[in-house]
């Protein structure tokens, strides 16, 4: 990235990171989408909005075949804000890396891709396929922007989003949010104070930095553990787990409906594989594809009158199916006589890395950092799921720290950078092509 571009970039990039888009935000968020389509205008790019705000589109070029780049712009609350050593809601360029809410998932990659767009469609030769990128405003919560795009819109041919992993995530764990209630039970009387509330968690999709508690005689106690992406449960520390093992060893406490509850999702999800659920799978591979295993995290809790509520957002492997989820959890909610009373879900995917995109997709990586491509399993829920013929590409390496949704959100400069030099190249060899990308039916 020349010294101009790179300045420009970051200029761009600070005043769509200033909005503070998080996904209940609607209003921020679509400020957020208004200032991401008027830059594009700016860059040369034709940009539209649709469906009331919900979507943007960027398109250049022309052809028989679309290639889709989905990105979004609404992001994750930033939790405790005394956590963060940097304005989460700004850009802070220190050490050689950028900080920001958002800076990783994924402004800064949308915004990465938009310059790619312009780069490829300045190169002064003819861009034989059309290029769409599709801009998302609930990526983090419920896909009712996406799921409205899809159901009125003609579908890219083949596409990939910047918000997993390099090299290629070409398989992507399904996800799966399942509210849980319980009840209020008769509550026995008990000289020792007991649960009278449970308060842990900001979205379904981060591990819970704070759980707080209220005893009955009026004592709070309070536990901090470490946010991190529900994907990757084991690379954070869950407060909900702490605070069983806080109330366990330092407090006598009384048993009810709260500490039940407390201690049912220590005891089903502290392995984070959910051993047992009893549907733990042993097959790691499938068609010779990393798949992993079941993943498991309690995301958020709290009291309401109709009972305890809980939100457990479930990764699961490719070969698990919804049926085999659901049943589990009504067999554990039942045990307390809980009840299913939400899902959200989205199936796990899987793109076979003999794609021409793919190809296309490898050998620009291969080309930027002179490192082999190979095909990842993609941990998270990204727009992937909402489409087919669509993998994950960037924006983590493999060296880097994952910090999204985390506190002081940040990426490597030099990584911003050769992201971009990445999906310039794939762009230009895909759409410079005469030959057909599309997959094999």
């Amino acid at each position: 990235m020349e010294t101009k571009i790179r300045e420009q970039f970051l200029e761009d990039l600070k005043g769509l990171i200033q909005i503070p888009s998080v996904s209940s935000e609607k209003e921020q968020v679509e400020k957020a989408l208004d200032y991401f389509l008027d830059t594009a205008e700016r860059l040369g790019l034709h940009a539209e909005k649709l469906l009331d705000g919900q979507i943007g589109i960027v398109e250049m070029g022309e052809g028989t075949e679309t290639v889709g780049i989905l990105v979004h712009l609404d992001v994750v609350d930033i939790g405790d804000a005394d956590q963060w050593t940097v304005a989460p809601f700004d850009i802070t360029v220190k050490d050689g890396k950028v900080y920001g809410r958002g800076v990783l998932d994924d402004k800064g990659p949308a915004m990465a891709a938009l310059y790619a767009m312009k780069a490829v469609k300045d190169c002064g030769r003819p861009l034989r396929k059309k290029v769409r990128m599709i801009i998302g405003t609930q990526e983090e919560v419920e896909w009712t922007d996406m799921n409205a795009y899809v159901e009125k819109y003609p579908l890219p041919d083949y596409s990939f989003t910047p918000d997993g992993y390099f090299p290629i995530g070409n398989v992507e764990k399904g996800y799966y949010d399942i509210g849980l209630r319980f009840p209020y039970g008769d509550e026995k009387p008990s000289d020792l104070p007991m649960i009278r509330s449970i308060d842990a968690g900001v979205a379904s999709n981060v591990v819970p930095e704070s759980c707080t508690v209220t005893l009955s005689n009026g004592e709070t106690v309070k536990t901090q553990g470490k946010a991190t992406h529900s994907c990757l449960p084991d690379k954070g520390i869950n407060a909900v787990f702490l605070m069983k093992e806080e109330l366990q060893n330092n407090h006598e406490i009384g048993e009810n409906t709260c500490s039940r509850v407390l201690n049912m999702m220590y005891d089903y999800f502290s392995d984070f594989v959910g051993q047992a659920l009893g549907i733990e799978k042993k097959e790691e591979y499938y068609k010779g594809e990393y798949i992993h295993k079941n993943m498991f995290t309690p995301s958020v809790i709290k009291n309401t009158e109709e009972g305890v509520e809980v939100l457990v957002n479930c990764r699961f492997a490719y070969t698990t199916s919804r049926e085999e989820i659901r049943t589990a959890f009504e067999t554990m909610a039942a045990k307390l006589g809980g009840e299913i009373i939400y899902e959200d879900f989205l199936p796990a995917v899987f793109v076979s890395r003999e794609a021409p995109f793919l190809k296309e997709l490898a050998r620009a990586y291969e080309t930027v950092t002179e490192q082999e491509a190979q095909f990842v399993l993609d941990y998270g829920a990204s727009y992937c799921k909402a489409m087919p013929n669509m993998v994950s590409y960037g924006p983590i390496f493999p060296e880097m720290e994952d910090k999204c949704h985390q506190t002081d959100e940040y990426m490597p400069l030099e990584k911003i950078e050769q992201m971009y030099d990445i999906l310039e190249t794939a762009l230009a060899g895909i759409v410079l092509s005469e030959l057909s990308m599309k997959p094999a039916e």
